[in-house]
């Protein structure tokens, strides 16, 4: 009953969850809906010129372009209808390409014209091209040279914005990506920070830095694909090497995550985890490689990631994620979190492709991503489930030190057991140095327990080991050996301080006999090993009790005796 009590509160706050992505992408989207009333859009009217194919009246925001070559010329010219006195700056589309512009035939904007040229790359983000005051009346010219093969798709829409708040503008119509980009890559920084801080309590530190580690890639990566650090510089080859980057780290903390946490059987299930791993790092470090010496670049290399990348997802989930412990709320909230991270990306692929031909006029649709927002609600649920962990451990934690207490300690006084003193003998028995025993014997149990019941006796020895404890406890550890027996293993530092003790023991015994219906008193014997004798810890204790016997011979503390004193 538990059980399902528990699932239904997973599943519940899974289904909140997925409640507040989508209610959290609509308000993206109304906010990137509402444009300013001091911005203007350059859709339609432009004749568009790919190589010597020419194209009439074209709107921008619904044409798309297919299998684009490296070095293909497109350009895009119109007539400047708009009033531009107030001084507009046009902010334009780059993906992977260079970007001339024109005023009359005068150039007065240029940029990767020499990446072009040389072949080298050319990262995708948007330009701002300031226009001139004077330019109503006169023809915009916009030349792009492809760069890379088929990653210019689209144009868009040419959007002017004053000069003065051009990118204040943009940062406005971003503000929510910014919001939440930002939000996943100080939450992974803090991970990061705090596993490293937990290091230190041998916590398991490594999950949180793995976690952190994902949540920084994919909120970076969220940035940079978003061309949302525009706002803050302006190179984008730099920028765009960074998101490259970022999405292909961004996998090896997950796996490693689900192999660390969940599989280490050494069957078939971590080897393929293992192999995933392996992959995805090499397939990261041969692709930067492959960059840097611009044998192959990063756009050349993504279709070989998204086929490593599914395949490895595959393995991931089939080996990892859907044979874990669904019985508990971590694993629970992890295959959650895996079910959700996919249906974000499955609409996202959804909004590229499908949206684009039912809605081709609405662009601001187009331009909202669901990835953030499922990015940020994955990792959020795994933290979530690293919680869940921590309390399972802490439970965990709590009934073995339960079932320890039980099996080490003695119920009735507290103190160890003859279980853990026989793990202790072994110990000490392991190690070459010098200890002392004292073998202590209440005297006078049974009289108590015939004449004034058990319940007097059990008083007695808790009293008399509690005081045993007191006196003993600060030079070595005590044991209940059974019955009326009980011991104390004397560390190397209070061997000389034995017969202190003792002598303390008796006066405090005799003080409480004087206040009591019956004598609290105990024989004991000692019995010391010095470093480097050879000599086992039986042979020492059974010397002890060799001396506890002959003192409780010696005593007066016989039945009669007892008798007469009571």
């Amino acid at each position: 009953m538990t059980k399902e009590i528990t699932k239904k509160k997973i599943i519940g706050i899974g289904v909140i969850t997925s409640l507040i992505m989508l209610l959290a992408w609509g308000g993206i989207y109304l906010m990137r809906g509402m444009k300013a009333n001091d911005t203007l859009v350059m859709d339609q009217g432009w004749t568009v010129s790919i190589n010597d194919r020419t194209i009439e009246d074209v709107n921008l925001a619904t044409f798309y372009f297919r299998n684009l070559k490296r070095l293909d010329s497109i350009e895009i010219s119109r007539t400047i209808t708009e009033d531009l006195s107030e001084g507009y700056t046009a902010r334009v589309k780059a993906q992977f390409c260079s970007v001339e512009a024109f005023v009359d035939g005068v150039k007065i904007f240029s940029h990767g014209t020499e990446e072009v040229a040389t072949n080298s790359f050319l990262g995708s983000s948007y330009v701002f091209i300031e226009l001139p005051s004077n330019a109503q009346g006169k023809e915009l010219r916009i030349r792009f040279i492809v760069n890379e093969k088929n990653y210019m798709t689209d144009i868009g829409s040419i959007r002017l914005d004053k000069t003065s708040e051009a990118l204040r503008m943009y940062a406005k119509a971003n503000a929510m990506s910014v919001y939440l980009n930002a939000f996943v890559m100080v939450f992974g920084v803090a991970l990061i920070i705090l596993g490293f801080i937990t290091r230190s309590y041998g916590e398991d530190h490594v999950t949180l830095i793995l976690i952190g580690a994902f949540s920084f890639f994919i909120g970076h990566w969220a940035n940079c694909q978003g061309k949302i650090y525009t706002i803050f510089s302006s190179s984008i080859t730099k920028l765009s090497a960074h998101e490259f980057i970022c999405l292909y780290s961004a996998p090896i903390p997950i796996a490693i995550y689900i192999w660390r946490r969940y599989i280490k059987d050494g069957g078939w299930r971590e080897k393929v985890l293992r192999v995933c791993v392996i992959v995805l790092t090499l397939f990261d470090i041969v692709a930067c490689l492959l960059h840097v010496t611009n044998i192959a670049r990063f756009p050349q290399t993504l279709t070989a990631y998204h086929i490593i990348g599914a395949v490895n997802l595959i393995c991931i989930l089939g080996s990892g994620v859907f044979h874990m412990r669904k019985e508990r709320p971590s694993d629970l909230v992890v295959i959650l979190a895996f079910c959700e991270v996919a249906v974000s990306t499955f609409l996202d692929l959804l909004r590229l492709n499908i949206q684009k031909a039912i809605f081709p006029n609405i662009d601001t649709i187009v331009e909202v991503s669901f990835l953030p927002m499922g990015a940020m609600m994955f990792v959020l649920m795994l933290t979530a489930s690293y919680l869940f962990s921590l309390y399972e451990m802490v439970l965990s934690h709590a009934e073995r030190d339960a079932l320890t207490k039980i099996a080490y300690h003695d119920p009735l006084t507290g103190i160890y057991n003859r279980a853990k003193a026989k793990e202790r003998f072994a110990e000490v028995d392991a190690q070459d140095s010098a200890y002392a025993l004292v073998n202590f014997d209440v005297n006078g149990l049974k009289y108590v327990n015939d004449n004034f019941g058990h319940e007097e006796g059990d008083k007695l020895l808790k009293g008399i080991a509690e005081m045993i404890e007191n006196f003993f406890g600060s030079i070595g550890t005590n044991y209940r050996m059974g019955g009326d027996e009980f011991l104390c293993i004397v560390d190397p530092a209070g061997i000389f301080t034995v017969n202190q003790m003792t002598e303390r023991l008796e006066r405090e015994l005799k003080a409480v006999s004087e206040k009591s219906r019956y004598v609290y008193s105990v024989s004991y014997g000692i019995a010391y090993k010095n470093k480097g004798e050879n000599r086992s810890i039986s042979e020492v204790y059974a010397e002890a009790d060799e001396k506890m016997y002959a003192m409780k011979e010696k005593s007066s503390f016989s039945r009669k005796a007892l008798e007469g004193s009571v």
